[in-house]
């Protein structure tokens, strides 16, 4: 879940806006970098129950304008292909980046991320997070996909 403060034995703290993570991982993502001034398109598809709202969209979206044309979408489908092993297959034009469900039971805020490009199999980080205004990574951990794999038709 998406949300500005938590509670821990009582006491409310102050974690980072939706927004404010979204962005934040984005920027330790390996996407590629803009060509010829041209910003790269990367399709965002959330794996959470309460995925980030529409004006935390656009501002995420507004953040990262210079870098990336950012288009999320409800459905992985409505960007990926489907193997005949019954994998994902990423989309031809721009990298497809998942994010996962949110976790902020800690002072840490923890988010899976993974990318799917044309030119690699998924990659996936478990990336940690700290701050309210300024969210700064504080640490990363490289993991096996599991959001863009799907399970192989029998």
């Amino acid at each position: 879940m998406w949300c500005t403060t938590s509670c821990t034995g009582g006491t409310a703290r102050a974690t980072p806006s939706a927004s404010a993570i979204v962005t934040a991982v984005f920027r330790e993502l390996d996407l590629p970098a803009p060509i010829d001034d041209d910003v790269s398109i990367v399709y965002v598809v959330e794996f959470d129950d309460e995925p980030l709202s529409v004006d935390d969209q656009v501002a995420v979206i507004q953040e990262l304008a210079d870098e990336y044309d950012l288009r999320f979408v409800d459905e992985i489908e409505a960007v990926a292909g489907i193997a005949e092993d019954g994998s994902y297959t990423p989309p031809l034009d721009g990298p497809l980046v998942a994010i996962g469900q949110l976790n902020d039971d800690r002072d840490v805020v923890v988010v899976r991320a993974e990318v799917m490009s044309s030119t690699a199999d998924a990659d996936a980080w478990q990336i940690s997070l700290r701050g309210t205004d300024d969210v700064r990574v504080v640490a990363i951990e490289e993991t096996e996909p599991e959001l863009l794999v799907a399970p192989a038709i029998p």
